[in-house]
């Protein structure tokens, strides 16, 4: 799934914030993202983060990858945590995102 999160300048009004969030719904959908997997989030960024659109890559729904690191909280070794497929997504994963775990 993924969340599409406004983070509106202060300066700015409420419908220019919206139609951000709008344009980049558009371009993801251009792009092939299924409308079906896209929520456009009523929750928005703080303040003093920078304006744009932040878009959240929730994984909470990938039983494996959901395995993989409750086995590594516990303190399983990565290699054993997983296939090697897992592995690999979980290492891009942490090479190209802001990975954020919520409890």
């Amino acid at each position: 799934r993924l969340s599409i999160v406004g983070a509106p300048d202060p300066l700015e009004n409420a419908a220019l914030a919206k139609h951000r969030l709008a344009v980049v719904q558009d371009w993801l959908l251009s792009q092939g993202i299924p409308d079906d997997s896209m929520e456009i989030s009523s929750d928005h960024c703080s303040p003093e983060d920078e304006p744009g659109v932040l878009c959240q890559l929730l994984l909470d729904r990938d039983n494996p990858l959901r395995d993989y690191f409750l086995l590594a909280a516990q303190g399983e070794v990565p290699e054993k945590s997983g296939s090697q497929e897992t592995q690999d997504f979980v290492r891009c994963l942490e090479e190209d995102f802001i990975c954020v775990k919520h409890r």
